[in-house]
């Protein structure tokens, strides 16, 4: 994934250079667009300069170059443009197509060894550059210009499947784009629609550049194509090696200077020469110190990560031997608790047995006293009670029942007479509720019926809409099905053999007649005209095959025998006169001679005059033919989705849309209908149910209460009198209380102990589980040992909020977890320093070649290159052995010992892509094309989803996904300025 980089900015209007809102010469940039263009993705981007001079910074990375190659794109050919040439790079690095891709990074293939661009964007995404000038002072566009309108150009690109360079054409015009307004597609629209909306709006679209460049040079003014060339190579001024030659080239008139500049060439020679032989050596020597304390800053933190490395491999040994202890020790804890249970069990078991013994003797002295009758009334009060309740709840019960179904009459049944007559009405009720019910299912049933009837209308309605939405013709869909077969096979296009209600419609102010006309032709217009150089294909094709549905067709003639006229009766208008025949139809002559036969029909307004005519036809839609009268009342006669005249469908389908959503209205209906019997059908039962159960009570026995509640009375009545005649008797009553108070006490103690004897055996099983899995991980008795001198460490590095998790053994598990994520942590942390360590080192051996390469350009001295071990840098994080340590700093101390006056031009110290050379270690180097992947921790986030295309400006929202290094708004004197 990629930072999100921080927003480009421009100056306010104090820091335009010619700002005031005065008009300034020539053509003014006013806003510059940009749409899915370089990593500028998903949203539209606005670089507002309101015609006055700007100032754009930032970052090496930031989009600078982006935006001038977004103006370059707009202003040049393809071919004349070299991407990224205002940031140093190669005019390879970047083309057309990686901008409107949004290639961001490389990924490297293990298996090929080579790599593949990563884009942000598909060959289903597009792209869009828009700038709007505004003429200065002193432009005019043309003889019929205003020289106050705005000027838009845009050119939309997309990507090609087949990795060719985009498809894309250009827009120009004298009117205020904008990219949120005028070029997004609609779902399923293409270039062509969004061409039409374009020239709809006031702009002209061409397919080349040589016309949009002729128009937009014509509008801004600009006379020459040479003009364009210089504010190329001006804003490519950064990577011109010498200014001098580009004002001579391009700017100034040719001059010969050269006798002139020898002589002052040879004059200086001698001072450069012993100058830069100084300055070399002097900046050879301050090179090599920053070199060497990178270097020892890598081994050093190569050492780091070696011992986090090793402590991540001890973390399982050091909590499995720690678990090992904890597990062991609540083992031990749990046998001795076991034991301990086991004998409180025995004493409990011995205890309860005397006491049961007691009880038995205390039960026999007390029948021996006259114990026998009470016992006997004891046992009756412990049932009595309960049959009592039973019989009291069911008796309330019963009557809540009666209520429910209706059956409640004066009042609840309190006695046997009561109890009689509910039970003789329950048959009577239910009958009448099953009547109901019945009636009910008979209604569901015509309801359900109803409702399948209209479902299936509205099928039908809805596979209509469908076929006409793919066409203009009101025909039924099965004819022209057949149609379409017959033409598939024949290898025919479906214009050739054109259905006749294709070609006629009702003139627009004879809308009255429509219905009329559609009765009288609606045979004829469902028929196929097949021209005579077809016809033998066409009738063979149709005599071999079953196609289902009554298909008439017509063999039209290559020209007419004889041409039939109307035979008109006065003045009155006739059918045909009413129907048009589709413009520039090779059909035309033979359906006007067969209207002139089938649609002569005096149309006629009154009954009265129908008579008078051998053929006449009413808007009502009764035809006469003589004295053949017909009137087909099966469909309305203004019901359009019978129509089948016309080469548009758009009343139909109206028509079709109305009766549709009448359909959802009418099966709405049948829905609330079909609800209100289920409620009651759900009600009846409820009742029903209720009967069945009141049905079960067959006796009053069953529900009288009160003749046990007497019967306990009487009972505790006499246990009262059989108690306080003996004081013996409640002597011994009483310790036989005590006594069974005691073993129910002792034996409630007992299940308490049982209870805990389980808990500890399962906990038992479960530490001995947890134990052999924790053997089996310190069963590697090598690998232990080769960890356990690290176990030190590990406690060190446990972190301070699960320390106390070291003695828990619930959460032990969880301190290891949080310690090995805290070790990866520190691990990635020093990864990522180790990096920048490593970039410092090759950023420091490609700055002292580029520097000395480019003081020896002006130099006669000769080159004396250095060891190659002096342009040695780590190129990855690779773990570092001690062993190599030493031998880097050997390396960096022969280094420094070996100080020699240059760097040789060898391509052995130019850094390799995995080291990561950051572009802002040396003043002018050109940033590297491989996106540092697999150390940088933001490619391990997920790449943000686009948000909605809304227009923002750039001073106000940054791009979201930019693999290239933040942008900030500095001063001129600060960063790296265009």
């Amino acid at each position: 994934m990629r930072p999100a980089p921080e927003p480009l900015r421009t100056g306010t209007a104090d820091d335009h250079l010619g700002g005031g809102g005065q008009r300034g010469p020539g053509c003014r940039l006013q806003r510059l667009e940009v749409y899915n263009w370089g990593t500028f993705d998903g949203a539209v981007w606005t670089f507002d300069v309101d015609g006055a001079n700007a100032l754009l910074t930032g970052d090496i990375g930031s989009g600078k170059s982006t935006l001038v190659d977004a103006v370059t794109t707009l202003l040049l050919p393809a071919h004349r443009v070299s991407y990224n040439k205002a940031a140093g790079a190669d005019t390879r690095e970047r083309d057309l197509r990686s901008y409107v891709l949004g290639h961001y990074k490389s990924e490297h293939n293990e298996e090929t060894g080579g790599s593949r661009p990563v884009g942000l964007r598909g060959p289903e995404n597009y792209s869009v550059l828009l700038a709007v000038f505004a003429p200065g002072a002193g432009v005019t566009t043309d003889s019929d210009g205003d020289a106050s309108n705005p000027v838009t150009i845009a050119q939309v690109f997309r990507a090609r499947e087949d990795g060719g360079q985009p498809e894309r054409f250009f827009v120009t015009g004298d009117v205020d784009l904008a990219i949120a307004k005028h070029f997004f597609l609609e779902p399923g629209d293409g270039f062509r629609e969004l061409k039409r909306r374009l020239r709809d709006a006031g702009a002209e679209t061409f397919d080349g550049f040589p016309e949009y460049g002729r128009s937009f040079r014509r509008r801004l003014g600009i006379e020459s194509e040479q003009v364009l060339e210089l504010f190329h190579q001006t804003v490519s001024m950064k990577a011109v090696d010498n200014l001098n030659a580009f004002v001579r080239s391009h700017m100034l008139e040719p001059l010969d200077m050269s006798t002139r500049i020898g002589h002052l060439i040879d004059h200086f020679d001698d001072l450069t020469r012993a100058h830069d032989a100084v300055i070399r050596a002097r900046h050879q020597l301050e090179l090599l110190d920053p070199l060497v304390k990178a270097l020892n800053d890598y081994d050093e933190l190569a050492g780091h990560i070696d011992d986090l490395d090793q402590q991540r491999r001890a973390v399982p040994y050091f909590f499995g031997e720690r678990t090992h202890t904890l597990l062991t020790s609540q083992i031990e804890a749990i046998e001795v608790r076991l034991t301990e249970l086991d004998a409180g069990i025995g004493e409990a078991d011995t205890a309860i047995e005397g006491l049961r013994e007691r009880e038995q003797q205390l039960s026999i002295d007390i029948a021996s006293n006259g114990g026998d009758r009470l016992a006997v009334i004891e046992a009756e009060l412990a049932t009595l009670p309960d049959r009592r309740d039973e019989r009291d709840r069911a008796l309330e019960r019963f009557n809540k029942l009666l209520t429910r179904v209706g059956l409640d009459g004066p009042g609840p049944v309190s006695d046997a007479r009561r109890f009689a007559e509910a039970t003789s009405h329950i048959g009577r009720r239910r009958d009448e509720l099953d009547a109901e019910l019945a009636g009910l299912d008979n209604e569901v049933i015509e309801l359900r019926s109803e409702r399948k009837q209209l479902e299936n209308a509205a099928e039908a309605v809805n596979a209509e809409l469908r076929s006409l939405a793919s066409r203009q013709s009101n025909l039924p869909t099965r004819s022209l099905a057949v149609r379409d077969e017959l033409c598939a096979d024949l290898s025919l296009d479906v214009e050739q053999l054109p259905f006749v209600g294709e070609l006629l419609q009702v003139r627009a102010d004879a809308a009255a007649w429509e219905g009329a006309a559609e009765r009288v032709l609606r045979g004829f217009a469902t028929s196929l005209l097949v021209p005579n150089d077809q016809y033998a294909a066409v009738a063979s094709w149709i005599n071999g095959r079953h196609v289902g549905v009554r298909f008439v067709y017509f063999r039209v003639p290559d020209r007419l025998g004889r041409t039939r006229d109307l035979d008109r009766v006065g003045v009155q208008r006739m059918l045909a006169d009413l129907i048009e025949i589709k413009p520039e139809s090779a059909f035309e002559p033979w359906l006007r001679n067969e209207l002139a036969r089938r649609a002569d029909h005096v149309c006629v307004d009154s009954t009265q005059e129908f008579a008078r005519y051998d053929r006449a036809i009413t808007k009502e839609g009764q035809v006469k033919s003589r004295d053949r009268h017909e009137k087909d009342d099966r469909f309305r006669i203004d019901d359009r989705r019978q129509y089948v005249l016309g080469w548009t469908n758009a009343a139909k389908v109206d028509a079709l849309i109305a009766h549709a959503t009448d359909l959802n209205e009418r099966m709405a209906d049948v829905d609330r209908l079909l609800s209100t019997p289920n409620d009651r059908r759900i009600k009846i039962q409820s009742l029903l149910n209720d009967l069945a159960v009141l049905t079960e009570r067959e006796r009053w026995e069953e529900l009288d209460w009160a003749t046990l509640d007497g019967q306990i009375r009487g009972l505790e009545q006499e246990r009262e009198r059989i108690r306080s005649s003996s004081d013996a008797l409640a002597s011994l009553t009483r310790e036989r209380d005590e006594a069974v108070q005691q073993r129910k006490d002792r034996e409630e103690h007992r299940r308490g102990l049982e209870a805990e004897r389980g808990a500890e055996r399962l906990r038992r099983q479960q530490a001995a589980g947890r134990l052999a899995t924790v053997q089996g991980l310190l069963a590697d008795d090598l690998a232990l040992e080769a960890v356990r001198p690290v176990f030190d460490a590990v406690e060190r590095s446990v972190p301070s909020e699960v320390r106390d998790y070291l003695w828990d053994l619930d959460r032990i598990d969880a301190a290891e977890t949080t310690t090995r994520e805290a070790i990866v942590s520190d691990r990635e942390h020093l990864t990522a320093r180790q990096n920048q360590a490593s970039q410092r080192a090759s950023g420091r051996c490609a700055g002292s070649r580029t520097s000395m390469r480019r003081t020896s350009t002006n130099s006669t001295t000769p080159w004396h290159p250095l060891p190659s071990t002096a342009y040695c840098a780590p190129a990855s994080p690779p773990t570092t052995s001690p062993g190599s340590r030493r031998s880097s700093n050997a390396r960096c101390a022969r280094t420094r010992s070996t100080r020699s006056p240059a760097f040789p031009p060898s391509s052995r110290a130019r850094p390799t892509p995995s080291a990561n050379v950051s572009s802002a270690s040396t003043p002018r180097s050109r940033r590297s094309t491989t996106t540092p992947a697999d150390t940088s921790a933001s490619s391990r986030r997920r790449r943000p989803t686009p948000r909605s295309a809304n227009s923002r400006t750039i001073s106000e929202r940054a791009p979201r996904t930019s693999p290239q290094a933040p942008a900030t708004t500095s001063t001129p004197s600060s960063g790296s300025s265009r």
